[in-house]
């Protein structure tokens, strides 16, 4: 089965495709007063690093 036309929706980097999630981690929010704490989820996808550039 196939991931390709799944896709994740996050709070600050728009959507990713799960078939580009390499791992999935989860931790417990603090609570804030008098409401009840929340799960986060860690998305790992590969990326490569600089940016291509001899400079920097």
């Amino acid at each position: 089965m196939g991931l390709t036309n799944v896709w994740l929706q996050t709070a600050a980097d728009g959507r990713v495709r799960t078939d580009q999630v390499t791992g999935i981690g989860a931790h417990q929010a603090p609570a804030p007063s008098g409401k009840p704490s929340r799960w986060l989820l860690d998305v790992v996808v590969p990326v490569s690093t600089g940016n291509g550039t001899r400079e920097n």
